[in-house]
């Protein structure tokens, strides 16, 4: 491995988006990258075991991250930076999806969602920028999704938490302007993983234990069969958005914000050109 190999820490490697960055990165052909991998519990790195077997402990490092955890972001931090002295990079991707009506959500589910969604991204963003000195800051890159600039019906606070996401990062632009951080922000459409099918079946259960109403019920299914359309006709792959994770890292294409969906691009550019907020709504019907 290149001894100039940048350190790169990512969070959520179990499977998806996380999973297919790392092994991209730690495959790169120039050995450009050294990749500690983070899964919240390491019996659910098998998937990435397997993708990774010739990689590990050459350019690919696993580690067990809970982000909702101060405590063991300090410890896997400082660990990474007493073995290789830096990180050069963080990609947070942990993230957790929510999905139903806001009236079937207990308490308990949203503060979770917020807490890896937002809370984890923000207390490990602000531990690995305290490593960085002066002159050598690095680069962040967070994984958000059209769901952080478009409000999704039945994805209320998923949308809440990834909106506090990209307005935390803008700001950092700004704080971090006369420092060398570098931050980009990923936002794909939607993505062919096991997400949609995980999030719907915990709102089905939600709806049993509560007194939904009949009418939101059946909007809601109307909505998850549209949305499910949408992932087999429109679905960029898991491998697809690594791909715009690893342009951004490697400079190839420098910019703040990635939309890796194009006509998720016309509708958010539909809606930032009216004043008026109302088009929000026609843009879920024709979009979403």
């Amino acid at each position: 491995m290149a001894t100039s190999a940048k350190v790169v820490l990512i969070t959520g490697c179990s499977s998806g988006i996380g999973l297919a960055t790392a092994i991209l990165l730690a495959k790169d052909e120039n050995q450009r990258f050294s990749v500690y991998a983070t899964v919240r519990n390491k019996r659910n790195a098998e998937e990435l075991e397997t993708e990774a077997k010739d990689l590990l402990g050459k350019t690919l490092f696993i580690k067990e991250l809970d982000v909702t955890s101060v405590a063991l972001i300090n410890e896997v931090v400082d660990e990474i930076i007493g073995a290789r002295g830096r990180i050069d990079v963080l990609v947070n991707n942990a993230g957790i999806g929510l999905f139903g009506a806001i009236e079937t959500i207990p308490v308990e589910k949203i503060k979770a969602v917020l807490a890896t969604n937002v809370y984890g991204p923000i207390n490990l963003t602000k531990k690995v920028i305290e490593t960085w000195k002066k002159d050598t800051f690095g680069h962040i890159v967070m994984i958000s999704c059209v769901a952080g600039l478009i409000g999704i019906p039945f994805n209320s606070v998923y949308s809440a938490s990834k909106f506090a996401l990209e307005g935390f990062t803008e700001a950092l632009v700004s704080e971090y302007k006369d420092k060398n951080l570098r931050v980009s922000i990923i936002e794909p459409g939607p993505v062919k993983t096991n997400f949609i099918e995980s999030v719907t079946e915990n709102s089905s259960q939600l709806c049993q234990l509560t007194n939904i109403d009949q009418q939101t019920k059946e909007t809601m299914n109307l909505f998850i069969d549209k949305s499910n359309a949408r992932i087999i006709t429109m679905g960029q792959t898991p491998e697809d958005i690594a791909e715009y994770v690893f342009r951004a890292v490697t400079g190839s294409c420098q910019q703040l914000r990635y939309q890796t969906n194009k006509v998720y691009s016309t509708a958010i550019e539909q809606k930032l050109n009216d004043r008026t907020g109302w088009s929000s709504y026609d843009i879920i019907q024709k979009y979403i």
